[in-house]
């Protein structure tokens, strides 16, 4: 009795790939990781030591409030606020703030008994 065949042949997979694309390159072991490794990775587990807790974390107590906003501070936030409406500018510059307080009516004070000028 004569061996029978199988007729049905295996067919290679098609892997979806587009004719000529090329292969992904392999990987060269010659290349190092640099990167510095996980603190898991750096520190190794102490086997005698016993679990520790976190401490929480000390925050600071939030400044004092000043309930009450002497009559200067407010007249400079509004100059300033002002300002920066009028001139459309969200945060003014250290000068257009100095500008602000000169308009304002604030101006240097010279020491007693010095001749020098006010700027200096």
């Amino acid at each position: 009795m004569p061996a029978t065949t199988d007729r049905r042949q295996r067919k290679p997979k098609k892997t979806g790939k587009t004719k000529g694309a090329r292969p992904a390159p392999a990987k060269s072991p010659a290349v190092a990781d640099k990167r510095p490794a996980a603190r898991s990775e750096r520190t190794a587990p102490r086997s005698d030591a016993a679990p520790t807790r976190s401490k929480p974390k000390m925050r600071a107590s939030p400044p004092p409030v000043d309930l009450e906003v002497e009559q200067e501070v407010l007249e400079f936030i509004k100059a300033i606020e002002d300002y920066r409406i009028t001139h459309d500018r969200p945060f003014p510059s250290w000068s257009e703030v100095l500008y602000v307080l000169k308009r304002l009516g604030y101006e240097k004070v010279r020491p007693a008994g010095s001749d020098a000028p006010a700027g200096r």
